[in-house]
């Protein structure tokens, strides 16, 4: 018989294998040892799971009781390229074992900053690096105040940045409870047309939602909107992709009034939603563009990127004033340049394009047939599916029964992140599209168990 890290990269393992209760004594020991130091606040998914994990092959994940899940969480996003890819194993092991400190040039970080030439446009010609995704938004968020001498942000309904003091302002709920967010923030809704807050129909609005940015601009502004931040698809809410344009239309209000258009790419970037950016998708090129997560494949590693222009300007260029402690740590840097070469040399924004239109198409059944389901979302290997406790009404599914669902789901061994009211599925971009489907039939077959159980017409 195999032992289970042997079974774990077992070529012929085509689903999760649950051989215990969820979850199991040894990570229900675990939590509960962890639980009497560790801080409060953790993610809901870690919370209502419990499990705890120990190795990773691909699309798989072993936990401290030998059950073998398939990884749809993907760390939030984090592991574009599986776990334990050999590659990036061998780069960031290889670095570790030189030297690992990052304020001076490498070759490092130079084989990282030629990686990313050749998949950013090449207006966007300067690269400054970070460790966290909340760091490179107040990077970001410092070099338009810079180049644009003004103040002012706007951001969306239901998005997210960041909990730091400048992101917090731009993070909606997060900053309920904490005091008053950073002056000159303002906020409008997103294209989100599953629920319009315009009560109007995405085919003929006329991206009515852009107007209304327009407006908040004109009756909220004091004159100094620096740049509008915005993610190309809304994660926290549950990958909520807006009509193709929207972006172009977002560009188009931010250069009328000198404002910079400011692309969170931190969940879409390196091939997630089909294409190596998600604002590809629109024909456009921001004016900066915020990457993280999957990035560096599960190492910390984030950047933003501008033009020399742009990043040029004083005082985000002036000497320490753009820097990192971490930023370019040439271990950071291996793993990015990894991360990157795989999904370059193994074509994975095709492969999410192609396998995320296979999943979209077996997921969108689910609108009319699964009580439970109101809306799938969501774009290449970054998909969705909102929960409801009415379709008719569109009334969320409450959170006691989303964790009911959630963990029925985690005991048949498919792991899912959380956002709002819905799953949000990041499998790796690499994942065969035969696992790929076995988790999709897994997640089809207890949403209408969990339909059936909670009575839910």
């Amino acid at each position: 018989m195999l032992h289970s890290n042997e079974v774990l990269k077992d070529r012929t393992l085509k689903a999760p294998k649950i051989q215990t209760e969820i979850p199991g004594p040894r990570s229900r020991a675990i939590w509960q040892e962890d639980e009497k130091t560790i801080g409060p606040g953790l993610q809901a998914v870690v919370q209502w799971a419990q499990v705890s994990f120990e190795r990773g092959s691909g699309p798989f994940l072993l936990d401290a009781d030998g059950n073998i899940f398939l990884d749809f969480m993907g760390g939030s996003g984090v592991n574009s390229i599986g776990h334990a890819h050999p590659r990036h194993v061998q780069a960031v092991s290889e670095q570790l074992s030189k030297i690992n400190i990052g304020a001076f040039p490498s070759q490092s970080r130079l084989g990282l900053l030629q990686a990313f030439k050749k998949i950013l446009p090449p207006e966007l010609d300067r690269v400054q690096l970070y460790s966290g995704g909340t760091e490179a938004v107040e990077a970001a968020l410092r070099l338009a105040k810079s180049y644009t001498k003004k103040f002012e942000f706007l951001s969306y309904w239901n998005g997210y940045h960041g909990k730091s003091l400048g992101a917090l302002g731009l993070t909606d709920g997060a900053k309920k409870g904490l005091g008053p967010s950073a002056p000159g923030t303002l906020a409008a809704p997103f294209a989100n047309c599953y629920h319009c807050e315009f009560r109007l129909e995405p085919t003929t609005c006329q991206f009515a939602c852009v107007d209304h940015v327009r407006k908040v601009i004109e009756h909220e502004s004091v004159g100094s909107l620096a740049g509008i931040i915005v993610e190309p698809i809304q994660g926290r809410l549950g990958n909520v992709s807006p009509p193709i344009g929207y972006l172009k239309e977002l560009q188009k209000v931010a250069h009328d009034i000198g404002a910079l258009l400011i692309v969170d790419e931190t969940m879409t970037c390196i091939g997630r939603t089909g294409k190596m950016f998600a604002f590809e998708y629109d024909g456009i090129v921001p004016d900066i563009i915020i990457m993280g997560k999957g990035l560096g494949a599960g190492f910390p590693v984030t950047a933003i990127a501008s033009t020399s222009k742009i990043m040029g300007e004083k005082p985000f260029s002036d000497p320490s004033a753009s820097s990192s402690s971490f930023g370019g740590f040439p271990a950071s840097c291996e793993a990015a340049r990894a991360t990157l070469e795989v999904v370059m040399d193994e074509k994975l924004p095709e492969r999410a394009a192609s396998l995320g239109k296979e999943l979209f198409e077996m997921l969108k059944p689910m609108e009319k047939e699964i009580p439970l389901v109101g809306r799938v979302h969501g774009r290449g290997l970054m998909l969705g599916i909102e929960l409801v406790e009415n379709k008719k009404t569109r009334k969320i599914l409450p959170k006691p029964l989303l964790k009911q669902v959630f963990q029925a789901l985690l005991k048949e061994g498919v792991l899912v992140m959380l956002g709002g009211n819905s799953f949000r599925l990041y499998p790796a971009l690499n994942i065969e599209p035969e696992i790929a489907k076995n988790g999709i039939k897994i997640i089809d077959r207890v949403l209408r168990e969990q339909s059936r159980a909670l009575d839910i017409q």
